[in-house]
């Protein structure tokens, strides 16, 4: 009876003691937000619209007045006319080894200003050697052979179409028990990227991993060639490999299943927003779904290189190789 009494005087003290103390945080600042991706076969665009509160779930509000000034090499190109839900696209498309600034007037607000580099992508060739069963899942080796250029950081990603069979939600009972009668599978093609792997030091290990007892390295969704290992005027040939399956390369595979390499050539600016935005993510407080993903989170904004504002005008250059076992690609 003596301990009950203690535990309920116990219990009823530590939660008389209980305070919620609200943290307050900076004060919001609204801010214009400008977003634009460089890519030679684009036409030059831009999207504005105004910054919002965390608290808030609302869509962007679009700014629709401002005036867009696109630049090459200093050289004015013209003025950009608005399209729609804030973009405004000028009727040209970028050429490469060029630098690209553009100049926003907002209305009772000011000028923003940001620039990047567009840089060259030569040809390239992928030799698709055989099913290896030294590494995961037996994937083949792949060699990609490049040349190196100006003001470029060079990205990797492999991604691959699937088709996937599922029954449709309505063939299922009520309880979830069976299927009803009559019902056929649906087939979807999913989009999925595959991680990368390799045995030599030739990627940024920003978002990487290292199996100690296999002696590979592991990648996320894009990948990035160390500069050292990127030396311009001279061709390089990087080896490396996939973790998870390729469905593309499967024996008997679907003629709508694809493994497409994908090369990006990035400018300065925008290399430098990949990689903070990778880190950005990694380090958020919880996934996508909500659930927890690293309590010991730190903030980590990711690069804007938009002057009096936010975002991120960035350029580059990307081709898609497809893959096949034992053969050679090239892409010019």
């Amino acid at each position: 009876m003596k301990f009950l009494l203690l535990f309920i005087f116990s219990t009823l003290l530590l939660s008389s003691c209980t305070k919620i103390l609200p943290l307050e945080g900076p004060a919001f600042e609204k801010k214009a937000v400008l977003t634009g991706l460089l890519h030679p076969d684009s036409l030059l665009s831009v999207r504005l619209t105004w910054s919002r509160p965390l608290t808030e779930s609302s869509p962007y509000l679009p700014i629709e007045s401002a005036q867009v000034i696109f630049f090459e090499d200093d050289k004015s190109l013209g003025i950009a006319s608005y399209q729609r839900n804030g973009s405004y696209q000028l009727g040209l498309k970028p050429s490469v080894n060029h630098t690209y600034r553009v100049e926003v007037n907002v209305p009772d607000y000011g000028v923003l200003r940001a620039q990047d580099y567009l840089p060259e992508l030569l040809p390239l060739t992928v030799q698709t050697g055989p099913r290896n069963p030294d590494n995961i899942n037996s994937n083949p080796d792949l060699t990609l052979s490049f040349t190196p250029t100006p003001q470029a950081s060079f990205w990797l990603a492999i991604n691959h179409s699937r088709v996937r069979k599922d029954f449709p939600d309505t063939c299922y009972t009520s309880n979830g028990s069976g299927l009803k009668p009559g019902c056929k599978f649906e087939e979807t093609v999913v989009h999925l990227y595959n991680f990368i792997s390799t045995r030599t030091p030739v990627f940024d290990q920003f978002n990487g991993s290292v199996d100690s007892f296999g002696g590979v390295f592991m990648f996320g969704a894009m990948t990035r060639v160390l500069p050292e290992y990127a030396p311009l005027g001279t061709q390089q040939n990087i080896v490396f490999s996939m973790l998870n399956t390729a469905y593309g390369l499967r024996d008997g595979a679907d003629s709508r299943e694809k493994t497409l390499l994908e090369v990006t050539a990035a400018g300065p600016a925008f290399d430098r927003y990949l990689k903070t935005a990778f880190v950005s993510q990694a380090n958020q407080l919880t996934d996508f779904n909500g659930s927890l993903q690293n309590p010991f989170a730190e903030p980590s904004p990711a690069y804007s290189n938009v002057e009096n504002g936010l975002g991120i005008f960035g350029a580059r250059n990307r081709r898609s190789i497809r893959l096949q076992l034992d053969s050679t690609s090239i892409s010019r």
